[in-house]
């Protein structure tokens, strides 16, 4: 941090309208760009910071510093230099700038009205910086100026030189368009310019600090070249921002860092005076009761109970209106003694059990106890180090001392008295006789054992085929915390002593439908099969309200639809749409046109070729699926497709396989009655690796796909980011990514149009800092035609992520939807909180509120829905509620809810 001295300038440093006002952009160029925002704020307070830190010793570069900060909050655009730097002496942990690359900008300030000056005055500068709080400032004024012919500053380590030696050039090119502020101008500006630069380069030392810590010199150099930067005009006479003609050169520093002292302790303070001959001090204590110092800086620190600041100041005796000053932090000579408490002072435990005793232990680094019986051994046994108790058997109630001594000091102990009561008949009960709550509602039980050696339960509910699963009745922990399934019925919840399988308690709960309805569980209808897909799993809703859906199963591998009729699930097909191979075919889509009829997009195997192809059928209504009779053109094979609907006909969007370079690219097929019409080569760069597409169609007709694309690797590896493009229409071309970082799996996006009829994308949003590992969450935005809008408040701790997400793969399970009810955005995805499906839905306060409960619990080993990262989402518009589709782990059964507000 800057250490403050007296401040004479008042600095207004709001972000100024110059020039004019305007809106038009800056001066371009072939290396230009943005300073990173974050970066910006830093600079920017830095430089802040060191315009107020110069204001009453250095003016003159305090007015130069101030011109720089207005030129970072004007949005100037900078280059990337290369940067020399050194610390010449002094401690290594105060070192300047490294050499290597940096970013620099120049500027030219013009003075109206300075004091002393009948003309007004012009000088130029470059800032030179790495990240926001390492910079180095350089100006140079016009000849015959009252301003020393170089000045410049160096911000690191929290310490602000100014130059001793140094020059600088920075020649005017060609000023444009006026200034963009972003709030109002400070009134003593009065122009503001974008500008070219050419020659702009310094080189300077500097070994004077305005604050203290260092020592030294410290060095930096920027060869000559051009810049873009920006222009402004300041008149003196509209704010005090100006040096004044009699301005005092004096200035102090202490020299000595804060220090933190005991009460009692002395030390020697140490003031450098620059500016004047007479280099002479006045030291004083600013508060009273804060110490006693001598006139040669000698200190005594005060006695205090607690630790307490104070402020040591030294006074130019030349110019008595120019000190220095430093914080000393002094803290109490004696700590207060050790104490020992335990927790519970008094216990009853039943004979032959045990009880689990804890300690407080203040006013010690080491809170550590050591326990013990008083009355050892008759008076039962304690674990020296848990304060783990066994009471002993006893006949009749008894009592005992149980101690808990400090590590720290020995010689202090805290004692509780345990009460032992003589043995009875052991029993278990349950405290909640009668219990009721909805479908994975939640609720918990409590046991109380008595007259047994220890208090544990185990708790298990009788109707569970298998213990330790939640189908049907639901699930209990050790605890007897009770989560019911989405099936409604009368369950049986049981509590036996861990300790005697013969004692237990038995009651009931009934659970009712609550928010959310389980309907039937689709198992696999082939033989020996298991149900495996990657992606989305395909879900849809027609106008009736009927919940469609389609799954693919394996050995061999046939794709099969069947929508929810009546309470049962009712295959469309009595064989399914067959594979006819034995590869590995994971992929399908669904859509339902404007006849309820479902369309599925799925993968079979062409024996001429020995490829895999994808193929469309669409459900007559009646018996039959009427099938395409060509596929559609993929190359050799496919990483992923998605399929939509435009006027009823079939668009297939998929990451296609090629035999030559690119080797792969996105693809959109749109089937025009007869034949496939493909536009190929959708992708952002000439990189391989493109796949996990999904496709839109807005209300136009026209077409917007998405996929995820292998962008320029990160930390030496593969690094994947979101993109999408608009095929035709208003803004069609490619849509660029909205994910800012490097990224080492960006999940494959997925699109919707939200209430006002915007592209909205989601995906999962992997961590920077770890290759491979699982997601933090779902980022959503919108594209309004120019650029993306995050939708939802950033969750707590996680960078542009708004819907907590657990996934461990890039084959994402997520889905983007639009509630038609409220307006609202909704996605599935697989929750955070223990790894289950669960639907998020856009509040109006900007969070993402997961809607209703989440699908059952993934860590348990049961038959309905450990979820194995795979999910689908719809709306239902008859029932006004969601339809959440999730595959089981271990890939026996398809698992669907609806699921209402």
């Amino acid at each position: 941090m800057f250490r403050r001295c007296a401040v004479s300038l008042v600095l207004v440093l709001a972000v100024a309208c110059g020039g004019g006002g305007g809106n038009n952009p800056p001066p371009s160029s072939p290396g230009e760009k943005s300073i990173d925002p974050g970066v910006s704020t830093q600079l920017g307070g830095g430089l802040t910071s060191g315009a107020a830190e110069l204001a009453a010793q250095a003016p003159q570069e305090a007015l130069a510093t101030q011109a720089a900060a207005l030129a970072v909050q004007a949005d100037v655009k900078v280059n990337d230099v290369s940067l020399t730097a050194s610390l010449l002496a002094g401690p290594p942990d105060r070192a300047a700038l490294s050499s290597g690359s940096a970013q620099a900008f120049g500027f030219q300030l013009t003075v109206l009205n300075l004091p002393g000056s009948s003309a007004a005055q012009i000088f130029s500068g470059v800032l030179a910086f790495r990240g926001g709080g390492d910079w180095v400032l350089v100006a140079g004024p016009s000849p015959g100026a009252p301003i020393p012919p170089a000045i410049g500053v160096l911000g690191s380590g929290g310490q602000v030189w100014k130059a001793t030696a140094g020059n600088e050039s920075a020649q005017l090119k060609a000023e444009t368009t006026n200034c963009q502020w972003l709030r109002a101008a400070p009134a003593y500006v009065t122009g503001c310019k974008y500008a070219n630069f050419t020659g702009a380069g310094f080189s300077i030392t500097s070994s004077t600090r305005i604050s203290a810590g260092a020592s030294g010199s410290k060095k930096a150099s920027l060869a000559s070249g051009d810049l873009l930067g920006i222009s402004l005009v300041i008149d003196c006479n509209l704010g005090r921002v100006c040096p004044s003609a009699t301005t005092s050169n004096v200035s102090v520093i202490i020299t000595d860092n804060p220090p933190t002292l005991t009460s009692g302790d002395h030390m020697t303070f140490h003031a450098q005076v620059s500016g004047t001959s007479n280099t002479a001090v006045t030291w004083k204590v600013e508060e009273a009761g804060g110490g006693e110092i001598t006139q040669d800086g000698s200190y005594t620190a005060p006695a205090v109970a607690t630790g307490t600041h104070f402020t040591v100041r030294a006074t130019s005796q030349a110019d008595t209106s120019k000190y220095g000053h430093v914080q000393v932090t002094v803290t109490p000579v004696v700590a207060p003694p050790v104490t020992v408490t335990v927790t519970e002072s008094s216990v009853t435990v039943p004979s032959g059990t045990s009880h689990q005793f804890y300690a407080e232990v203040t006013n010690a680094a080491d809170t550590t106890v050591t326990w013990s019986v008083v009355e050892a051994p008759y008076g039962g046994s304690i674990n020296a180090q848990s304060g783990y108790y066994t009471a002993p058997t006893v006949t009749s109630n008894a009592q005992f001392t149980v101690r808990a001594t400090s590590v720290a000091d020995p010689s202090k102990h805290g004692d509780a008295t345990v009460n032992v009561t003589a043995a009875a008949a052991p029993s278990v009960t349950i405290a909640e006789r009668s219990a009721s709550v909805n479908t994975l509602g939640s609720i918990a039980f409590h046991a109380t054992v008595s007259n047994l050696s220890s208090t544990g339960v185990y708790w298990s509910i009788e109707e569970n085929p298998i213990s330790g699963t939640d189908f049907p009745a639901g699930m209990i922990d050790s605890n007897g915390n009770y989560k019911a399934s989405g099936f409604p019925g009368k369950y049986t919840i049981k509590a036996t002593s861990q300790v005697n399988s013969t004692v237990s308690d038995s009651v009931q709960v009934q659970v009712t439908v609550g928010c959310m309805e389980a309907l039937k569980v689709i198992k696999p209808i082939g033989s020996q099969t298991v149900i495996t897909m990657v992606g989305r799993v395909p879900v849809k809703v027609d106008s009736q309200g009927r919940p469609v859906v389609v799954w693919i199963e394996y050995a061999p591998f046939v794709t099969y639809v069947a929508r929810y009729e009546n309470g049962a699930w009712n295959l469309l097909g009595s064989s399914g749409l067959a594979a006819n191979g034995t590869g590995g075919y994971l992929w399908a889509g669904l859509a339902i046109d404007s006849h309820d009829h479902p369309v599925v997009a799925y993968e079979a195997f062409n024996s001429t070729s020995h490829q895999a192809e994808i193929w469309v059928a669409s459900w007559d209504g009646t018996s039959n699926w009427n099938v395409l009779p060509a596929p559609v053109p993929q190359g050799n094979s496919n990483s992923g497709f998605a399929l939509t609907l435009k006027s009823d006909q079939p668009v297939v969007a998929v990451a296609r396989n090629l035999n030559s370079s690119p080797y792969r690219d996105i693809a959109v097929a749109q089937w025009n009655g007869s034949s496939w019409v493909v536009t190929g080569g959708i992708y952002a760069t000439a990189g391989e690796l493109v796949s996990l597409p999904d496709v839109i169609v807005d209300s136009a007709g026209d077409i917007t796909v998405a996929w995820e694309e292998q962008v320029p690797p990160f930390g030496g590896y593969a690094v994947f980011k979101p993109f999408a493009k608009k095929l035709s229409g208003p803004g069609a071309g490619l849509i660029p990514s909205p994910n800012t970082g490097n990224d080492y799996y960006e999940g494959g996006p997925a699109l919707a149009f939200d209430s006002s009829r915007k592209l909205a994308m989601a995906w999962s949003n992997f961590p920077d800092a770890t290759p491979y590992v699982p997601s933090d969450g779902l980022e959503v935005t919108t594209w309004n035609g120019s650029s993306w809008s995050q939708v939802g408040t950033t969750l707590e701790g996680l960078t542009s992520v708004v819907v907590p997400e657990y996934n461990g793969t890039p084959y994402n399970p997520h889905r983007l939807i639009l509630n038609p009810d409220t307006g609202m955005l909704a996605a599935s995805t697989t929750s955070t909180s223990n790894d289950i499906a669960a639907v998020f839905e856009q509040t109006d306060t900007g969070s993402w509120s997961m809607v209703c409960a989440p699908m059952p619990d993934s860590t348990q080993n049961d038959d309905v829905a450990k979820p194995n990262y795979l999910t689908g989402l719809a709306y239902d518009p008859v029932g006004h509620r969601f339809v959440l589709a999730a595959t089981t782990g271990n890939g026996d059964e398809l698992f669907v809810a609806r699921i209402k507000h």
